[in-house]
């Protein structure tokens, strides 16, 4: 098995990312900027998209992203100012996990798919903390 990355889980699960699909986030957006209402339907989105990326019989947990404040010039010919907008990171990253530890000891590994924002493109590196995550609360056991 190819790992693309590993990190570690609270309770200390080993997590690998064993598969990675990436897109620019406000990918289509072809004029504007971004508003609160936009933001949270890609959120949203990101988790549907997760569950046909990689099977819904995977669940998915989602990172809740963060937000760059931007300003930009509202300059027309009457009004001389500035607005704020909060824009999502760059990329969203979907990622299925594997580990080889479980809880019960009938499974042989555990799964999730993760949905998280980045800046940084994943080719340069992944921006993930998985440090918080209570794998087992998320993840789903399985056998081979």
């Amino acid at each position: 098995m190819a790992i693309i990355w590993s990190g570690r889980t609270r309770g200390g699960v080993e997590a690998h990312l064993e598969m990675l699909h990436v897109t620019s986030t406000y990918a289509g957006l072809l004029e504007g900027v971004p508003n609160a209402r936009m933001n949270q339907r890609r959120i949203a989105d990101s988790v549907e998209a997760a569950k046909s990326v990689f099977s819904s019989f995977w669940p998915v947990y989602l990172v809740a992203p963060g937000f760059d404040t931007r300003v930009y010039p509202l300059d027309d010919a009457v009004h001389k100012r500035e607005a704020q907008y909060d824009e999502l990171p760059a990329f969203r990253c979907i990622g299925h996990f594997i580990s080889f530890q479980t809880r019960d000891a009938e499974n042989h590994a555990s799964a999730l798919t993760i949905v998280w924002f980045q800046n940084q493109s994943p080719v340069q590196g992944i921006e993930l903390q998985v440090g918080e995550l209570d794998w087992f609360d998320h993840a789903r056991e399985f056998c081979y």
